[in-house]
């Protein structure tokens, strides 16, 4: 059966608000090496921005929470965060590439539901609404 409908979610803004502190905790309970955590942990824990116009740098201010969407990272970190194919993987829907689930594709802020049926999507909608 071939793919017939395809739905795209956009949810950078999630992964822009989700505190770090949340991301961290997911890769601990992956039982991910403690170093790699505590680069993360440092390098999003000292984050800061500034605004730049006109060639003028305004004064840099504190990051508290979010990942970058432009970061090498975020498109590694964004599937962690949401922790939505697990789920999704294990639904009756969506599209199988034998026995390996292929109905859900991301990166970086961007969500791909693939499915062979209306109703198929649609359960696949619940699952990431829920």
């Amino acid at each position: 059966m071939a793919v017939r409908f395809t739905l795209v979610l956009e949810a950078s803004k999630a992964f822009d608000r989700g505190l770090i502190n949340g991301l961290l905790c997911k890769f601990i309970e992956r039982k991910l090496p403690f170093l790699f955590i505590s680069i993360l942990h440092n390098w999003y824990s000292n984050l800061s921005c500034a605004v730049v116009w006109n060639m003028l740098t305004g004064a840099a201010f504190s990051v508290f929470c979010g990942v970058s969407q432009w970061g090498l990272l975020s498109p590694f970190l964004f599937p962690i965060y949401i922790d939505l194919i697990g789920q999704l993987r294990h639904c009756e829907y969506g599209v199988h590439v034998g026995y390996m689930f292929a109905g859900c594709l991301m990166y970086a802020g961007d969500i791909v539901l693939l499915s062979c049926t209306w109703y198929g999507l649609q359960e696949l909608i619940n699952i990431c609404h829920s």
